[in-house]
């Protein structure tokens, strides 16, 4: 062992370990290669990129996994806030969408000695509120004929329909 006062090498505890360095040990510690101590750091410089599954990698390859993770990660995220923008779109939609059928259902039906007929309705569902038209006929004594219209936002409901009845 080389060395003069605190240049000189410690002997490990630990088996089969190694210090490197003037008051380098490995704190009792086995299988072990250390550069330092508890109160005294050192830093390894220059290692070569690792190859194998047991090497140790460098700053530079940690370097590049963050910034591999940092992008597929904003990437995930874009995915994500789309993804919620486009199911509170489709919410609203469907919040619209059963509005405007529930003003639909809301208008009443021709009387059976009317022969024409015209009502509206409205509604609200959730916070979406619609409107709706409705045109009825009486074609014959036992036919009659329906259309109408639901509207909610941007959302519209068109229907039509057509109704036998006998006695």
């Amino acid at each position: 062992m080389n060395g003069k006062g605190n240049d000189l090498p410690v002997v490990t505890a630990g088996s089969n370990s190694v210090a490197i360095g003037a008051g380098s040990n490995d704190g009792g510690r086995s299988n072990v290669v250390s550069v330092g101590s508890d109160q005294q750091q050192r830093q390894i410089t220059n290692v070569a990129p690792g190859t194998q599954g047991t090497d140790a990698v460098n700053v530079n390859q940690l370097t590049q996994v963050q910034t591999t993770l940092s992008t597929a990660l904003s990437g995930q995220q874009a995915q994500i806030n789309s993804l919620g923008s486009q199911l509170q779109q489709t919410d609203q939609m469907a919040k619209q969408g059963i509005a405007a059928v529930g003003a639909m259902a809301s208008i009443p039906q021709l009387d059976r000695d009317a022969n024409f007929g015209m009502g509206v309705g409205t509604s609200t569902f959730l916070g979406q509120k619609a409107m709706a038209v409705n045109m009825q006929a009486r074609i014959t004594e036992n036919l009659k004929a329906s259309i109408n219209g639901g509207f909610s936002g941007g959302q519209k409901v068109i229907g039509a329909g057509m109704l036998y009845q006998w006695k």
